[in-house]
C-alpha cells in the first residue's frame, strides 16, 4: 500500500529512538516533513540530521509531553 503525505506535516512523540523513529521515518520516506519530538536535545537533534542525510525533511524539537 503507498501513501503520498505531500505538503502535510506529521508530528511524532518520542520519535527520536525506536518504534517513534521507525514510524517517523516511514512518513518522512512518504514525502511528509515531520517534526521529531523528543525528551533529550542529543538523541533528538542526532535524529534529525540522520533524516536530513537521507535528504528527508525533519525538524527536530526538544519537547516533553508528560504530564
Amino acid at each position: 500500500m503507498n501513501f503520498d503525505f505531500t505538503d502535510k506535516v506529521v508530528i511524532v512523540t518520542g520519535s527520536n529512538r525506536g518504534i517513534g523513529k521507525s514510524i517517523a521515518e516511514h512518513f518522512a520516506k512518504a514525502n511528509a516533513t515531520v517534526i521529531i519530538l523528543g525528551r533529550n536535545q542529543e538523541t533528538t537533534l542526532q535524529t534529525c540530521e540522520e533524516f536530513q542525510q537521507q535528504n528527508l525533511k525533519a525538524e527536530g524539537f526538544v519537547c516533553d509531553v508528560t504530564n
